[in-house]
């Protein structure tokens, strides 16, 4: 009885309650294309004037109608020293729980570029946002392509205020099954 109790209170404290499943957009991103699929980008990023360079490479290392597993490997050089971090592996649901009541995120702008990426032509559409919160401002576009694993072709964003940022990510490599 004890239980059902928690539970029902629990139901009712804010932003416990969900507004159902709905589709993953990472799940769906990647299940379109088969075990094997791969995108590899270059990360470049400065942050209080030290300077980062990394390549990630992530793969579809498996793929059911409830979930999809990518493996992440990623190699940095942090002030001139190359790191090879251990593969991650994680877990990506097809369907995931929607909270109540989440308010907007910063409002978007949306157009369409082509983008010159992994040696191809990709016809993308772009998300632009502009986010300003305790003094800072942060720019941020993403550029997406539905013929791309994983969906993203480039990203961009840098923050000023009291911390600067800047930082870009380019797909270099794909490979779709």
């Amino acid at each position: 009885m004890r239980i059902a109790a928690l539970f029902c209170v629990a139901l009712l404290v804010p932003g416990v309650c969900v507004a159902g499943n709905v589709d993953n957009p990472e799940y769906k991103a990647w299940s379109k294309f088969g075990v094997g699929s791969m995108v590899e980008y270059k990360v470049q990023s400065e942050a209080a004037g030290t300077k980062t360079e990394s390549t990630m490479t992530t793969t579809l290392v498996e793929k059911t109608d409830e979930k999809i597993v990518l493996e992440t490997k990623t190699k940095m050089v942090v002030a001139g020293n190359e790191m090879t971090m251990p593969a991650q592996k994680r877990d990506v649901p097809a369907t995931i729980d929607q909270p109540e009541g989440q308010g907007d995120g910063p409002e978007a702008t949306e157009g369409k570029e082509d983008v010159e990426a992994a040696g191809k032509t990709l016809s993308c559409k772009t998300t632009e946002t502009v986010n300003e919160s305790n003094g800072m401002t942060t720019t941020s576009k993403v550029w997406q392509c539905a013929d791309v694993p994983g969906g993203m072709v480039k990203m961009t964003s840098s923050t000023e205020g009291s911390v600067s940022s800047v930082t870009e990510m380019n797909l270099v490599k794909m490979e779709a099954k």
